[in-house]
């Protein structure tokens, strides 16, 4: 895939024509669960919020889903990829910033085995800080500035 400049990129909400280049998207980053299959994308419970963001053509290059937490300020991730041919470039940024528009605080749960994902929330200047480690997974938690 070509580069793309972030600023021509449109957060959308996910639907039915996006579900195959979601899953090929999950795949390439290696979660290794068969969570968005056709059948399991039919599935997933309505208050999970599912984003893509697309190039102006409207090919898909990441994607984002994540539901509110205990109050509608809160927020948890559950799932988060950008296209490995376009990793660094802004794109996971882009998506991150917009759904801390409508958040005062953000959990992400990492894998042990998800270095990109650790990786990436720690070298961007998300003010993130992990909150939780077990044997299996690191906790990520942002606060809006002044909601703590």
């Amino acid at each position: 895939m070509p580069t793309k400049n972030i600023f021509d990129l449109r957060i959308r909400t996910m639907t039915n024509q996006h579900y195959k280049e979601v899953a090929e998207i999950d795949q390439l980053t290696a979660f290794g669960e068969d969570l968005l299959c056709d059948e399991a994308m039919n599935g997933i419970p309505d208050n999970v919020k599912s984003r893509v963001i697309v190039d102006p053509e409207g090919s898909v290059l990441g994607f984002a889903m994540y539901f509110d937490g205990p109050t509608y300020a809160e927020c948890n991730v559950v799932r988060f990829a950008v296209h490995p041919s376009t990793q660094r470039r802004g794109i996971g940024w882009k998506m991150m910033e917009y759904i801390k528009c409508s958040y005062h605080q953000i959990d992400v749960l990492v894998h042990d085995d998800r270095y990109e994902a650790m990786s990436f929330l720690s070298e961007q200047k998300f003010e993130v800080r992990q909150v939780l480690k077990s044997a299996e997974a690191v906790l990520f938690r942002w606060i809006r500035k002044g909601a703590e």
